[in-house]
């Protein structure tokens, strides 16, 4: 250390210099004058480090203060093991490099590399939040829903990572960051590697064994399919909080053995939907060829399952029922009883006892016993009844559970706590758990079979309705409520409603349970009308009239996004509200964003730059192309320089253009009627065209919608043109049709999908062979 450079820095308490060289940035080192602590070697570049954020394998992550642009950015920094390693180096280098080689939304940014102290660092996109692996150790299990938007963000990172011929080689749950609204991140492009014809070969495994893909671990060759083992299994730890194999060692043949015997999600995680399951396990096929074909397969499949996760649609994993040894023994003694009885029938005359007290269904009990006296199920019911009363859903839930299946609770006691439990998830914004405790009660109850009219009339016919789409009328409900078990009947009717997007059916039932005057009303009735009121609040807030129209400015459109903000904090439930809220929020973005198009398509005159490279040529006319600005792109094109390049591109936005106009016109004379999911997430049964081409939807509730192009994925537009020309007789125009559907779907849409559409039309049609060779030619 003593032939190191001096780097002097001084003593903010007494002046004295000092020398820092032998340590790292933002080291803790002691003034040896005063003896005062200094924090050191805090500017790296324009960078200020602030704090320490996160300490990885290879690095250590600092929050830092970007003194150019006044923001916070993360500043990662190769640890003290390794800043003279120059193979360790030399990666640290290798990933800023591929990480900023491509922009992604669920991929975080770098900013800037430099060097400094001695060391490189990366300064990149500060995210506010925590990553996966945080989450899952502090909540258990993330919910199916949230699992799915995030899986959806983070497939799609993969995806762009693809197309920029990258495999990450380290997907695991700590590196997907997740901010503070959920939205899911991709980061540490550290062992990634640069595929050539699809491939890579790493000459380390580094790794983590629970994620680590089956080729890896036999050092093959690995693909895009490798990482998508390796996030599916990190969807497996998220759903069923542990991780699909509990082998965390390197060892080859142990690890191989490992991968091979993986418990199936639905075994793990029962009340996780068999769409979601069939995901995962397919994603995490010990073959890479049985996983999916592509990150567009495998993204169109989890918005279905998130899809039907939110209309409530969807089949579960039927659990076994095992034979337990207690039944039967139970079985045995009821052989040897009926033996006897007739002996003791005989010999005395008989004795009818009454059943034993149970736990009151109308909760008339004191405040620390059931009826019947202090027991277990007395102090578990009571713990289970203050955790209710307190919010605290997820252990009430837990509890009555146990309660329902604890086998000594009689009827229809136990049924009642599986209600109660199915409260306890809907109250907590957790719908598919609401739904899966449903069921699980109506079959508790049928094993049982609960003769009691309460719950056989009214409970069970509710809860089975949990398990379909259909909304639950709320005709009469004002009349119905006599009892604590008539109040929770319809609390849960107006949330399967609520949580179904039916906000106006659910309404009726909580202003029904709120005003509803019981006779020897107690504290149940207190919590149920409490929590009824919670919903009635946030249905005024949820029908106010900044929710009816798009605004026709993008100041306003701002001011109603920064009011729907304020409407937040005043939530008083959780789940579909703030869904609801975030949801608009971002269709008002977009039509904001629309707007913004639309003034500078009036305002902008025709580009004049011809000395644009080919590489930006290419990458503004697909920017034109994503937004379906197709007039716009041949308004740039026909403004450069003529060249191959500018003619083939013209052809690609001519064919493009003619395809919309196309199923325009087809839309004039028959609605498309398929369920379609616009980029806002708000799904439509139907879309229309009017005579002058203006695009209208229908959406599952029968209401009619304003529908623009650009809220329509490519992935949509294909589906449209799919539809449109499988009933066409003209073959010549339905090749034509196909063209113009292979160049739309390589300007706008998946281009590896119009490679591959064009490899086998090609084999069909020579003329379009020629054709594609001589646009494909051209590009740089």
């Amino acid at each position: 250390m003593q032939d190191l450079p001096e780097e002097i820095e001084t003593c903010y308490a007494c002046g004295s210099g000092m020398n820092v060289a032998a340590v790292g940035p933002f080291s803790n080192v002691a003034c040896p004058v005063c003896g005062e602590h200094n924090r050191v070697k805090r500017v790296l570049g324009p960078y200020v480090l602030e704090r320490r954020h996160s300490l990885g394998g290879m690095s250590t992550i600092f929050v830092a203060r970007d003194q150019t642009l006044n923001r916070e950015v993360a500043v990662k920094v190769l640890s003290e093991q390794w800043c003279t390693d120059e193979k360790r180096i030399s990666a640290f280098v290798e990933e800023a490099r591929l990480t900023a080689s491509f922009s992604h939304p669920n991929v975080v940014r770098v900013f800037r590399t430099g060097w400094a102290y001695g060391r490189f660092y990366i300064a990149m996109e500060l995210v506010a939040g925590a990553h996966m692996e945080h989450w899952i150790r502090q909540r258990g299990r993330i919910p199916e829903l949230e699992a799915l938007t995030m899986a959806i963000q983070v497939t799609q990172g993969l995806k762009a990572a693809q197309m920029a011929g990258l495999i990450h080689r380290d997907m695991k749950p700590g590196n997907i960051l997740l901010d503070e609204q959920g939205n899911a991140k991709i980061v540490d492009f550290g062992l990634a590697l640069v595929t050539q014809g699809g491939t890579a070969t790493a000459t380390e495994l580094w790794a983590t064994p629970y994620y680590v893909p089956p080729e890896a671990v036999d050092g093959k060759a690995e693909t895009f399919r490798s990482d998508m083992y390796a996030f599916g299994a990190t969807l497996y730890h998220a759903l069923a909080g542990v991780p699909p194999c509990a082998e965390d060692s390197m060892a080859t043949d142990k690890l191989r053995e490992a991968k091979k015997h993986i418990k199936l999600l639905q075994r793990e995680a029962p009340d996780i939907s068999n769409a979601t399951c069939r995901i995962v396990n397919r994603a995490m096929s010990y073959e890479p060829e049985n996983r999916f074909d592509s990150y567009d397969e495998m993204i169109s499949l989890l918005e279905d399952a998130k899809r039907r996760l939110i209309a409530g649609e969807g089949d579960y994993n039927e659990p076994k029922r095992s034979f337990p040894v207690g039944a039967f023994i139970l079985i045995v003694l009821l052989g040897v009883l009926a033996v006897g009885g007739w002996w003791w029938i005989y010999q005395k005359p008989v004795v009818i006892h009454k059943k034993p007290p149970v736990i009151s269904v109308n909760r008339n009990a004191g405040a620390n016993e059931m009826p019947g006296g202090p027991s277990a199920d007395t102090q578990l019911y009571q713990k289970a009844k203050i955790a209710l009363f307190s919010e605290n859903h997820g252990e009430a839930g837990a509890l009555f559970v146990s309660l329902r299946d604890d086998g000594k609770v009689p009827e229809p006691t136990a049924t009642w706590c599986g209600a109660e439990a199915a409260l306890a998830a809907g109250l907590s914004g957790d719908y598919a758990l609401a739904r899966r405790q449903a069921l699980l009660t109506v079959r508790h109850a049928q094993y049982a079979d609960v003769a009691d009219p309460a719950v056989k009339d009214s409970l069970l016919p509710l809860l089975q309705k949990y398990d379909k789409l259909q909304i639950i009328s709320a005709s009469g409900v004002d009349a119905s409520l006599q009892s604590n078990a008539d109040l929770l009947i319809a609390l849960l009717a107006g949330i399967k409603n609520w949580e179904q997007g039916s906000l106006e059916d659910a309404a009726p039932f909580f202003k029904a349970v709120a005003q509803a005057k019981i006779n020897g009303a107690d504290d149940w009735t207190v919590f149920y009308q409490k929590a009824a009121a919670h919903y009635v609040a946030d249905h005024a807030l949820l029908t106010d009239p900044v929710f009816n129209d798009y605004p026709t400015t993008r100041a306003a459109c701002q001011e109603s996004i920064e009011m729907l903000e304020s409407f937040l904090p005043k939530l008083q439930t959780h789940g579909r509200a703030r869904f609801n809220i975030r949801a608009w929020q971002l269709d008002l973005a977009k039509h904001a964003k629309r707007l913004k198009l639309q003034e500078h398509k009036e305002k902008a005159a025709p580009a004049s730059s011809s000395d644009d490279s080919p590489l930006t040529i290419v990458s503004k006319v697909s920017g034109f192309g994503s937004s379906y600005d197709f007039e716009q792109a041949e308004t740039y094109l026909k403004a450069q320089e003529s060249s191959s390049l500018t003619t083939s591109l013209l052809t690609a936005v001519s064919a493009s253009r003619k395809l919309m106009e196309q199923l325009a016109d087809d839309l004039k004379k028959e609605a498309a009627v398929f369920p379609i999911e616009l980029r806002s997430g708000t799904r439509i049964t139907r879309l229309a065209a009017d005579e002058n081409g203006a695009l209208s939807g229908t959406d599952e509730k029968g209401k009619t919608i304003k529908v623009f192009w650009p809220d329509i994925s490519a992935d949509t537009v294909i589906a449209l043109h799919r539809n449109s020309v499988k009933n066409l007789q003209d073959n010549a125009e339905v090749t034509r049709r196909h063209t113009n559907a292979i160049f739309f779907d390589w300007l706008a849409g998946n281009r590896t999908r119009a490679q591959n559409a064009a490899d086998r039309f090609s084999q069909a049609y020579p003329d379009f062979k020629s054709r594609w060779q001589d646009f494909i030619s051209t590009l740089p």
